[in-house]
């Protein structure tokens, strides 16, 4: 897919109190979380996050800003590969989703993508400490999400744990390396059936002084005039978003001191014709 525009910025588009208020949220339900007994360690489709590759293999290599073709070099087998490391907590505050959203449908027209985007996932809240990073990947699932998991009343034959949540009893499904994709064939959001992601949006909450490292980059492709690797300066300041097709591939690289926090959220539509 030609692109005009690999990704469109907003510089500092949230203000510091919004930024702040965000954070809080984030970090409430990163506690709430931990409390229920979920992970809040971030876990990729392909299981090579850094809980499943630290349980699975005791020799496991961060991928860090590397490629896998340049791990493949140093002769670091995929299966070995930590190629995410970031707590994250979900939320899905009204308030927040209206800000973000105005962002991705004014860079949707204003780039010229002009995708036909219908609906957004709930956000993903981000904290990434010293070495925490995120390795090259596409947010552009390889097929449209399925059906909606009801989490109180599952599917007949798939497999669930049960979760206590304030009182009530909840059905989550049980999704391991070895039926990575039931990510995909159910889903936990009944507007998302059906659907694909199309684009992604970055807000930065930090502040640039308060992280070193920590940069999101875009891979433009081997073929791209003025390099194929790309850093997004224009993410650093405070409250600043970015937004991008999810089909790009990106990275966040690994932090070298301090912490960065970050909102993400994917927007969503019928796939390509």
């Amino acid at each position: 897919m030609q692109l005009n525009h690999m990704y469109w910025y907003f510089d500092s588009a949230l203000s510091n109190d919004q930024c702040d208020k965000i954070i809080e949220t984030g970090e409430r339900a990163m506690d709430r979380a931990s409390e229920l007994g979920f992970s809040v360690d971030a876990q990729t489709n392909l299981g090579n996050d850094k809980k499943t590759q630290s349980k699975n293999n005791t020799d496991a290599v961060s991928m860090g800003d590397m490629t896998f073709s340049e791990m493949a070099k140093k002769g670091i087998p995929a299966e070995k590969v930590i190629d995410r490391d970031v707590h994250i907590a979900w939320i899905n505050d009204l308030w927040i989703e209206e800000a973000v959203k105005f962002h991705v449908d004014s860079a949707n027209a204003s780039a010229g993508w002009n995708f036909n985007i219908d609906h957004n996932e709930p956000m993903q809240f981000g904290k990434y400490s010293e070495n925490q990073f995120h390795g090259w990947h596409p947010d552009f699932g390889y097929k449209p999400y399925g059906s909606y998991w009801d989490v109180k009343n599952p599917p007949s034959g798939e497999a669930f744990k049960e979760i206590l949540i304030d009182g009530e009893t909840e059905y989550h499904p049980i999704i391991g390396l070895e039926n990575a994709e039931r990510e995909m064939i159910w889903h936990r959001d009944p507007n998302a059936a059906g659907k694909i992601r199309k684009l992604s949006v970055t807000v930065n909450l930090s502040h640039p002084d308060e992280y070193e490292g920590g940069n999101l980059r875009f891979d433009c492709g081997p073929h791209t005039r003025g390099g194929r690797f790309v850093t997004c300066e224009e993410i650093r300041p405070r409250g600043s978003i970015v937004v991008f097709p999810s089909h790009v591939v990106h990275q966040v690289t690994p932090i070298e001191s301090g912490t960065r926090r970050s909102l993400v959220m994917w927007s969503l539509g019928p796939p390509f014709r």
